[in-house]
């Protein structure tokens, strides 16, 4: 694996700033979000149950699930040109993809987005925002469950 770009400085706090942005926001405004851009009942259900995902990185209870959620929804309101259904499907690809130990969390909602390969060649999906907006993400939770499981 190549040299994470950031320091285990910079990922605990990119974190903590992640996690103190999941506490101010409200479970029913995600809710209210997910139904207002048009996500099937089946997505909306599993986006919703993916905010209430608490997982463990680096000795600490975060909110990992909400976190991502604000991620796909952030990165879905920036391209109103996209579906929400398809934004968040190219965010949960290329998590997949890039940090593998997220797979059985996105599982459900990859299902219910019906996410194939190779998605990020459908038409409109940005390939370069969406490496902008996950990646960074990624990168830091890679380096913080190396932290947890104690190979960094």
């Amino acid at each position: 694996m190549n040299a994470p770009d950031i320091s285990l400085i910079e990922a605990r706090l990119e974190l903590a700033l992640l996690q103190a942005e999941a506490n101010v926001t409200r479970s029913a405004d995600l809710y209210l979000w997910m139904r207002e851009s048009g996500l099937s009942p089946e997505v909306s259900a599993s986006l919703y149950s993916l905010a209430g995902q608490n997982h463990r990185l680096d000795g600490r209870l975060v909110t990992l699930g909400k976190i991502l959620v604000l991620r796909l929804s952030g990165f879905a309101k920036r391209h109103p040109d996209l579906t929400t259904a398809d934004a968040c499907a190219a965010g949960i690809d290329f998590l997949i993809t890039r940090a593998p130990m997220l797979a059985p969390l996105l599982q459900p909602l990859a299902r219910a987005l019906e996410v194939e390969q190779p998605l990020l060649s459908r038409q409109g999906v940005p390939e370069a925002s969406v490496g902008a907006c996950f990646a960074p993400l990624a990168e830091m939770l890679m380096l913080l469950c190396d932290v947890e499981s104690g190979s960094a």
